[in-house]
């Protein structure tokens, strides 16, 4: 009897092991499998990261559209976008894994010593020594919204202000003089605008969505002090065929016919006019370039900090208003 234990014991460990290794293996095998069978060279590796709200869709499966007109023009390169969150992109770090390119938010970069230069581009947020190391592949912006009013009374005590668990919300709002403002979750800042505690609120793209989803009949303000709601690409293969291609996908998803797409996920170009009348508070929106921003590759100590500095300044602290501005750029 024990003997029988024993064996049984010794299979299931065996079945054990044989499963952990195939389910390991799965992914590199299917990635390899599914290169063979489109005939292609290279893989490039995309991780997607959201750091802030977007407008509406997935930012992920735009990148994966724009990776099938890439590989239309390429017939020997497959391009893999992986979303990621910030934790599980970490926890892949540090076994080791990089990718070819990383699409990520202000406060997103995990990495950026592995970042390589992109010579032909120039952005402000992103530039290290006078190169620049990542570009926005698309945009949001902070806004004032009311459903009756017109600016001219807004208050703190009557904007309610929308916070995102990944984006400066609080900076913004501070570099907007909301100083005494109630800053809420972004449903629960819209639920209650929208049932008329406040008259007014301090949010952004994704409020567009969602009132537009919703018939609502609002009037948007953009914000002009200050935005993080950048969402960047940068290449980390140092391969010079894989960079070359990195490249020629980074050329392609900023270039224009690729970019007015960006309406079908409520964002914004960095680089063009994308909207019309039909979607006048995105329209007006994208003709703002905010006074100030803030390092791409901020650390999370700093991040942390200017949080910190912002909701004290929002309460009045003029000190830490004057050490919050210290970060902008």
């Amino acid at each position: 009897m024990k003997k029988r234990i024993v064996r049984i014991c010794a299979i299931g460990l065996i079945l054990a092991i044989v499963t952990v290794s195939v389910f390991f293996a799965y992914p590199a095998l299917t990635e390899k499998e599914q290169a063979e069978a489109e005939g292609v060279n290279d893989i490039l590796r995309v991780w997607h990261i959201d750091t802030f709200e977007g407008g509406k869709g997935s930012r992920a499966s735009f990148l994966g559209a724009a990776a099938k007109k890439f590989e239309k023009k390429n017939k020997d390169v497959l391009v893999m976008v992986v979303p990621h969150s910030v934790s599980s992109a970490r926890v892949a770090l540090d076994a080791g894994e990089a990718p070819d390119m990383i699409s990520f938010g202000t406060g997103g970069a995990l990495c950026p010593e592995l970042f390589l230069p992109l010579e032909k581009y120039d952005f402000p947020y992103s530039k290290q020594n006078g190169k620049t190391y990542a570009v926005p592949w698309c945009r949001g912006n902070y806004m004032f919204f009311t459903l009756d009013g017109d600016f001219t009374d807004m208050t703190a005590e009557n904007t309610v202000i929308s916070e995102g668990n990944y984006s400066m919300a609080l900076v913004a709002a501070a570099c907007e003089s909301l100083a005494g403002g109630q800053a809420k979750s972004s449903v629960s800042a819209y639920v209650d605008f929208l049932n008329g505690k406040y008259k007014y609120l301090f949010g952004t793209q994704r409020d567009v969505a969602r009132l537009n989803t919703r018939g609502a009949a609002y009037t948007a303000k953009p914000a002009e002090s200050f935005s993080d709601l950048y969402q960047y690409i940068a290449v980390l293969s140092s391969d010079a065929a894989k960079y070359n291609a990195c490249l020629d996908y980074v050329a392609l998803l900023l270039s224009e016919s690729v970019q007015k797409d960006l309406k079908g996920v409520g964002m914004m170009s960095a680089y063009y006019s994308i909207y019309d009348e039909s979607n006048a508070a995105l329209q007006d929106a994208e003709k703002i370039s905010a006074a100030a921003g803030v390092s791409a590759f901020i650390e999370e100590n700093s991040y942390a900090e200017m949080r910190v500095l912002a909701a004290e300044a929002l309460g009045g602290n003029g000190e830490s208003l004057k050490k919050m501005k210290n970060f902008l750029i």
